[in-house]
């Protein structure tokens, strides 16, 4: 009766998945290399007007993972992993080998280290709320570039209007 059990393709397949989703999000986040040649490229004209006009256009970016952020989906807490085990039944396949492929959600609870096996029935719905999870880290992760980007085209937007006061004679 063991054999027969069999996680979903979905799950089977699922160590791969869960190192393949890891820092990207739909929209995909600030790569460094990216933002750092846009704020140089705006900085070495140093004109006021473009480092607003990349200023307003880090804005929208902001405003819309700001809107994926606030999507009301749940969120897995913990971790969320394949692991291997053994049924306990003398006469099963995974007596003497690996065993059975089953998820399994690492997680704190009043500060200890607990784990939970997920259900066959319940693997799609856990792997959604650990890939919105993922989603939600990698946004405030791009939440936090666009703001230092942000900041940066703020000092050079001071940089560009000051002026040193030099009388006249």
């Amino acid at each position: 009766m063991c054999k027969g059990k069999v996680l979903p393709p979905r799950v089977e397949a699922m160590p791969g998945r869960l190192l393949g989703r890891v820092g990207r999000m739909e929209k995909g986040p600030l790569s460094a290399i990216h933002s750092t040649s846009i704020f140089m490229a705006v900085m070495k004209n140093n004109t006021g007007a473009e480092i607003i006009r990349e200023f307003r256009r880090l804005e929208k970016q902001r405003e819309q993972t700001l809107d994926d952020l606030l999507a009301s989906e749940p969120l897995l807490s913990g971790s969320l992993s394949v692991v291997k085990r053994r049924c306990g039944k003398a006469n099963c396949h995974c007596a003497a080998g690996e065993g059975h492929p089953q998820l399994q959600v690492v997680f704190l609870e009043d500060g200890n280290r607990r784990s939970r096996i997920i259900r066959n029935a319940d693997a799609d719905k856990v792997d959604r709320w650990a890939t919105a999870a993922q989603r939600f880290r990698s946004g405030t992760a791009q939440l936090k570039a666009i703001e230092n980007q942000q900041k940066a085209l703020l000092i050079g937007l001071r940089t560009a209007r000051s002026r040193i006061y030099e009388p006249r004679n």
